[in-house]
């Protein structure tokens, strides 16, 4: 792993906030939006956002995440609980492409607007973004957000790994992101591309344990 200098980083807690315990809300006129824990900038945190930035959507005041498996929405659903605490409301809905909502997700939205330092919501191509401190971040937590991206808009082929965006500024950093790893990728439209098989073992150590078919490639050399 590349040697980088760290920065601390602490979440800003919105001054529009009202506490209560360890916990933290918005309240909207006479309504309160969803509790959630008092939070650090941890591994699990960047990997629940890599999974929203890949899957999810920001909705009037929910948060989505769109995902035909249902190990992957049960996996959303455990970690939002995990990172913001069990106050929250979560709904499951099964339709054309089912998804599971926090609902009166203001609370989050408003948070993540104040600590992320760009902006969550409109189309997405516009709006996902790697967080700015990650680039000074511990490999953990870089980990954790590539692994949410790969999770959510990654493919695995025959010899290599491929993650997709519309965004390509995405696709600049993270490709920046993964030389922390010294994993050398490149980039074709739309599209992020790692093969090789250093790369991929690196890949397979780091950030996700990638399948079968792929990794007997490298495990025989």
């Amino acid at each position: 792993v590349l040697n980088f200098k760290k920065r601390k980083f602490n979440f800003k807690i919105p001054k529009s906030f009202s506490e209560e315990g360890n916990y933290i809300y918005y309240r909207i006129k006479n309504r309160k939006s969803c509790y959630m824990k008092k939070i650090e900038p941890t591994k699990d945190f960047y990997y629940w956002l890599g999974l929203v930035f890949g899957d999810g959507h920001f909705r009037n005041a929910g948060i989505r995440f769109y995902n035909t498996s249902k190990y992957l929405r049960d996996v959303f659903r455990d970690i939002s609980v995990k990172v913001f605490g069990d106050k929250l409301e979560i709904i499951e809905v099964f339709d054309k492409c089912p998804y599971v909502e926090i609902r009166k997700g203001t609370t989050i939205i408003k948070f993540l607007e104040e600590n992320i330092v760009h902006k969550i919501q409109g189309k997405k191509s516009y709006t996902i973004d790697v967080p700015e401190e990650l680039f000074f971040s511990d490999v953990k937590k870089i980990s954790g957000f590539i692994r949410g991206i790969y999770e959510t808009d990654g493919s695995t082929y025959e010899s290599c790994i491929e993650i997709s965006s519309m965004s390509k500024n995405l696709l600049i950093k993270l490709r920046y992101l993964l030389l922390k790893f010294k994993i050398h990728s490149r980039i074709i439209k739309n599209r992020l591309m790692i093969s090789g098989s250093n790369n991929l073992k690196k890949f397979n150590k780091y950030i996700k344990k990638i399948p079968n078919k792929l990794s007997m490639l490298f495990l025989r050399e």
